[in-house]
């Protein structure tokens, strides 16, 4: 009203002259356009959480801001960013947001980047670099698929048993129900001292494809044999506690080895590589080695030809097999034997 009157001009001179209808016609076309804004965003908000909309979103390639969500979820760097671009591009994966959620997918992605890395004859720091990388993904991405009962372990997968003398001895898992789990028992665990009594409790370890590895007692209910195999009957468990958090991976191993002292020309003992990792690895050996003592690794088996050495961290005595367990962390490593190492882990040929 007040605009009118500094104006000169009435509101029946308005009406009169149509700026009264046009600013009506505006504002009828404002709300329209914000009605017809706010339809369309809950339409798309509808659409997003259709099964079709998320299978056409996993199904097309992968674009920069696919990225870049990637990158704020899993708190990339932007060096990391920079080899999943990289590796978006050479493989033509399909959206990697959701590419990176199926193991298997996950692996053979891996896998093709790392032969291209080989054929391009890349530097050992670009693949300590992919290493490292795909070590963070695959951490990570374990943490949100944790399973929380052992009724969700697959069949035909491996459980060890650790025996009372803490050693871990592979039983397949032949059948998982409902009620129980079922364990084929090899020949000479079945006929050695090693073998459970019925209910008793037992130690077992599960590692799962993506790297976790799930920890839990349960116990041996009965035992039977089937069709040639000796099977034991195992009660299912929801306390299931999982390791996720080491620095690098690690992968079981039943290779020789041999170690020394790091003394020049030092004689070579020999030994049971058990399990390693880059960071470090465990050992069986005769000779009762104490813990805070350097060591000189070899791993002939595993390709590497120069020693790696060590400290060992703890000891333990194996009296069944009257050896002595050492677990070491690599304190000198030279970074293409930590490949060949990180590659054997991820089953990569290096």
């Amino acid at each position: 009203m007040v605009l009118f009157l500094k104006t000169g001009v009435s509101p029946l001179q308005a009406r009169s002259t149509g700026t009264f209808y046009l600013v009506l016609a505006a504002v009828a076309v404002i709300v329209a356009v914000g009605i017809a804004l706010w339809i369309i965003i809950i339409k798309n908000r509808k659409d997003h959480h259709t099964p079709e909309w998320r299978e056409s979103e996993r199904n097309r390639p992968t674009k920069p801001a696919d990225i870049k969500k990637l990158a704020q979820v899993y708190n990339l760097t932007k060096s990391e960013q920079a080899i999943i671009a990289d590796i978006c591009k050479e493989s033509g994966c399909l959206n990697i947001f959701y590419s990176i959620h199926d193991v298997d997918t996950t692996d053979e992605i891996f896998l093709n980047y790392y032969n291209i890395l080989k054929k391009a004859n890349a530097s050992d720091q670009q693949f300590s670099d992919f290493y490292k990388l795909r070590y963070k993904l695959t951490n990570m991405l374990a943490q949100k698929s944790k399973i929380s009962s052992t009724e969700f372990l697959p069949e035909d997968s491996f459980i060890f048993f650790i025996t009372p003398d803490s050693e871990l001895l592979p039983l397949r898992m032949e059948k998982n129900t409902k009620s129980n789990f079922i364990l084929e028992i090899p020949e000479h665990i079945y006929n050695s001292k090693n073998k459970p009594d019925e209910l008793d409790k037992i130690r077992l370890i599960y590692k799962a494809k993506n790297g976790t590895t799930y920890l839990f007692v349960s116990r041996a209910i009965r035992y039977e044999e089937k069709d040639g195999k000796k099977l034991m009957y195992v009660a299912h468990s929801t306390k299931l506690h999982t390791q996720t958090q080491r620095q690098f991976q690690r992968e079981f191993v039943n290779e020789e080895c041999q170690f020394s002292s790091l003394k020049e020309n030092a004689k070579k003992y020999d030994a049971k590589l058990v399990n390693i990792s880059a960071g470090g690895c465990c050992i069986h050996c005769s000779l009762p080695v104490k813990e805070k003592q350097e060591l000189s690794i070899y791993f002939p088996k595993l390709g590497i030809d120069e020693r790696t050495i060590g400290i060992i961290r703890h000891t333990r005595i194996i009296p069944e097999k009257k050896l002595y367990a050492l677990h070491i962390q690599f304190t000198e490593i030279d970074l293409k034997t930590q490949n060949i190492i990180y590659s054997y882990v991820y089953k990569f040929e290096y």
